[in-house]
């Protein structure tokens, strides 16, 4: 190993403390990596792994563990009063940590695995779907107040789940064919309930819209490319990817970069085109001069990203340039 496998990790905060094999202990948790930190792991043979360790300080952790405590709030309040808090309580103290994460958005794949475990999935998807959300609304061009409208909708847009009973929706296996439609009914829900809590109509659209898909195959009604509204487009990639990467209660995260493989292959549902180009080339991008593993288990590091074909990028495969785009039998496994 040298310095360079973990070079990346500059800059970061380990989640806990570092040992050595010999059971030495190396490093202390909350440790903010240096050069020569680096030097001391790599001298100790220490491997790290994207979850061992955080982009985000103590405060900005704080910040999205207060974010979700106010999301919770929110679906319990609906949960049991049938209205939500004011539009304000959500405006004043919600919006304003989603936008300011979204800002930061080179540190995307970071926040997911912050928000990739399984406990209290709901409000952490909430709260990643707006931000993915608003990202993609960046990525596309949308700007001043159209962007707070769509980041809004955006961390709102499954409130319909908090009338869903918790044995359906933290059931660990298949849903029933009946569980399954009690599951859809989210949508309706969320927009009844936004419309009757003093959100405008497009929010509660977003709610109601989010499963639908290009072709019709969505639901909960079947609605075809110009019927579902362009707010609602956006969010439905989100809340896909961000849905496949997560652990859930019943299935465990895949991995970033076969998700959007399939995505684009369009085995998650069929998305607006332009929506999910944008997003994909963006992540892809966000990974140049990531660590890779291909699919014959080499590691390699991304150099370069092609409009033409996002997904199949420049390689440096140990010391060689490999471009995926022409060595189809090679792919990407995942992210490191």
């Amino acid at each position: 190993m040298d310095d360079r496998d973990l070079e990346p990790y500059i800059g970061y905060r380990l989640r806990a403390d570092v040992f050595a094999a010999s059971g030495a202990h190396i490093l202390s948790a909350g440790t903010r990596l240096e050069r020569r930190h680096v030097r001391l792991l790599q001298a100790n043979r220490v491997i790290l792994r994207s979850q061992d360790v955080t982009a985000f300080s103590y405060e900005e952790e704080a910040s999205i563990k207060e974010a979700l405590t106010d999301i919770r709030h929110v679906f319990q309040s609906a949960a049991t009063g049938g209205k939500l808090p004011v539009v304000d309580y959500v405006k004043d103290r919600i919006l304003p940590k989603v936008l300011s994460l979204a800002s930061r958005y080179t540190r995307l794949i970071d926040l997911l695995h912050l928000l990739q475990d399984k406990d209290e999935y709901t409000y952490k998807h909430t709260f990643a779907v707006g931000i993915i959300s608003s990202i993609i609304g960046r990525w596309l061009g949308v700007r001043g107040q159209e962007l707070v409208r769509l980041t809004m909708a955006a961390s709102v847009h499954d409130i319909g789940k908090s009338g869903i009973p918790s044995e359906v929706l933290l059931k660990p296996g298949r849903l029933t064919e009946a569980e399954f439609d009690l599951m859809k009914r989210h949508t309706r829900q969320g927009y009844e309930l936004l419309l009757a809590s003093g959100f405008d109509e497009r929010t509660a659209l977003v709610a109601l819209q989010h499963h639908e898909r290009e072709d019709g195959t969505g639901y909960p009604n079947g609605l075809q490319a110009d019927q579902i509204h362009f707010f609602s487009k956006i969010v439905a990639v989100a809340d896909v990817f961000h849905a496949m990467t997560s652990n859930r209660v019943y299935k465990s995260a895949m991995p970033f970069y076969e998700v959007l493989s399939l995505m684009w292959e369009g085995k998650l549902g069929t998305f607006h085109s332009h929506i999910l180009y944008v997003f994909i080339k963006q992540i892809m991008e966000l990974n140049i001069g990531k660590s890779v593993v291909l699919n014959d288990g080499v590691p390699g590091n991304i150099i370069y990203v092609s409009s033409s074909a996002p997904l199949k990028p420049l390689v440096n495969r140990q010391g060689k340039i490999v471009d995926l785009s022409r060595e189809q039998h090679i792919t990407i496994r995942e992210w490191v």
